[in-house]
């Protein structure tokens, strides 16, 4: 019995399944999605991710919404993707599809980490998004130790300058994060 929840927690708990910040936002939509059952991605979904309107931070909320499901074979990042011409998709965009990306196999993070590096952070939340990826990818490798140090070192480089909604967010992602600190 404790051999079959060491590999639970160590299989289902991670970086990107556990950090859910997406009920944090005000957008009754967001929380619809996230609270459903069946969170695949539709051209509702898909048009408020895509919709500048939208805060980024909310755009990565409804990403977070929809999330991992356990035990699925849709693949919400592909259905997003096709949505987008690559070649002039905006980092956001980018952004979003690599974290539905590593919803979609958390196993395997190599391609959302590859966007991640080809298209350099410019908000706050972009640079959230990739610590989250980032600490999965160390958690995948058993740098368990390292985790917490990685995600401290990048929050005070960019601290200053946090506002008040993306520090709800962060306080998500420490919450979890500081599990690994030691």
């Amino acid at each position: 019995m404790k051999l079959l929840l060491f590999i639970l927690f160590f299989t289902v708990d991670s970086p990107i399944t556990s950090i859910n910040f997406w009920h944090l936002s005000e957008n009754l939509y967001i929380k619809e999605v996230g609270e459903s059952t069946n969170r695949k991605i539709n051209n509702k979904i898909i048009q408020f991710l895509n919709n500048e309107s939208y805060s980024e931070v909310d755009r990565f909320s409804m990403a977070n919404a929809v999330g991992w499901q356990y035990d699925s074979d849709y693949e919400n990042a592909k259905a997003y993707k096709q949505s987008l011409e690559w070649e002039t998709a905006t980092t956001t965009q980018k952004y979003i599809y690599a974290y539905l990306l590593s919803f979609d196999n958390y196993f395997d993070i190599t391609k959302p980490l590859e966007i991640i590096r080809n298209n350099s952070p410019e908000s706050l939340t972009q640079h959230l998004i990739s610590m989250i990826l980032f600490s999965h990818d160390l958690q995948l490798k058993g740098k368990w130790k390292k985790i917490f140090p990685y995600y401290d070192s990048q929050l005070k480089k960019i601290l200053l300058s946090i506002d008040s909604t993306t520090k709800n967010i962060n306080k998500k992602i420490e919450e979890y994060l500081i599990l690994y600190k030691k």
